[in-house]
């Protein structure tokens, strides 16, 4: 077996665990090299839109959202309930190998702590989610909001009720006092 393989991208003689087994290869391995095939990945605003265009067909609807109108109107950096600010992870060599054998990317769409590539923790809380402002209608323009994966987790685990409570504890733990004076719930 090869020890060592030819980059299609970047042509570098490379180890063998700088690139991805693939079974349907004739070799076993993809033909570029993991920094390659990270640097092809598509960046999130474009991935988050592409989600949100297979929602609608999903619900049988032609997308209703230009690329341009996409970025101008909807996309942000930072989540506007946690102020969280999504993070682009940029390509680092230390990715290329853990402990000598099996390669772990720090990818921005699954954590690197945890087992498996299914673990909530690391990166993921800062990752861009679509969320439905209603969740009873569908994917809309008029119905949805970019927030952070973490946002949209905690607001499908909770009731209404359960949020208002965690606003109450939060407003007294900085000193308001609560329920609000009508002036100030104007403000």
């Amino acid at each position: 077996m090869k020890k060592e393989f030819k980059c299609i991208v970047c042509n570098k003689v490379l180890p063998v665990n700088y690139f991805h087994s693939h079974r349907g290869m004739k070799d076993g391995h993809v033909a570029r090299c993991k920094k390659c095939c990270w640097q092809r990945t598509t960046p999130s605003e474009k991935l988050v839109w592409l989600r949100y265009r297979a929602a609608r067909r999903k619900e049988g609807k032609e997308n209703d959202i230009t690329w341009e109108e996409w970025m101008s109107n909807f996309w942000r950096d930072e989540c506007p309930y946690f102020f969280i600010k999504f993070k682009k992870v940029e390509w680092d060599d230390s990715m290329y190998l853990n402990d000598g054998r099996k390669w772990e990317a720090a990818r921005p769409y699954v954590g690197t702590k945890g087992k498996g590539r299914g673990s909530t923790s690391g990166l993921r809380d800062t990752v861009p989610s679509i969320d439905r402002i209603d969740s009873t209608k569908g994917y809309s323009k008029d119905n949805i909001e970019i927030v952070s994966w973490r946002w949209n987790n905690c607001k499908s685990d909770m009731s209404t009720q359960e949020m208002f409570h965690i606003g109450k504890y939060g407003a007294i733990k900085l000193g308001y006092k609560w329920p609000p004076e009508p002036e100030e719930r104007r403000k």
